[in-house]
């Protein structure tokens, strides 16, 4: 059986008293596709916990994650290239958000052909701080 329709999905969703007024006080209306996309991502924009099992390897406590973990994170580190996009370098150390906030061209297929124009927006959007606006790019057509 294949998954349910985005529009099922967000009809179960706007079903429910509690979401239908969790969407008016937050979005001003009723819980719709656009709205959810922008609570979903308010929501993960929220998960920082800091306090993991890898967070603690990484502060230098090498019995925090087991062997297969280790050896996973010396296959990002290596032979994978994860770290040459996931500001993981030999030069920045930083694991808060595994991002160098660039672009790279790693083979995907892509469907837009103003990459360059959509790469400039988006480092404007981020660094303008503006949620909202960063959102809205996000879930774009």
């Amino acid at each position: 059986m294949g998954q349910p329709s985005l529009d099922a999905a967000v009809a179960r969703i706007a079903a429910i008293p509690e979401y239908q007024e969790a969407f008016r006080k937050a979005f001003g209306s009723a819980p719709d596709a656009r709205n959810l996309a922008r609570a979903i991502a308010a929501y993960e924009r929220s998960q920082v916990a800091y306090d993991s099992p890898f967070d603690h390897f990484i502060a230098g406590e090498r019995g925090a994650i087991d062997a297969a973990a280790q050896r996973g994170w010396e296959l990002f580190n290596t032979r994978a290239r994860c770290n040459k996009c996931h500001a993981l370098s030999e030069n920045k150390r930083d694991t808060t958000n595994f991002t160098d906030n660039d672009f790279h061209n790693i083979g995907v297929m892509i469907v837009r052909h103003d990459v360059v124009g959509l790469a400039k927006q988006a480092r404007q959007l981020l660094a303008s701080g503006d949620a909202a606006a960063i959102d809205r790019a996000a879930i774009q057509d």
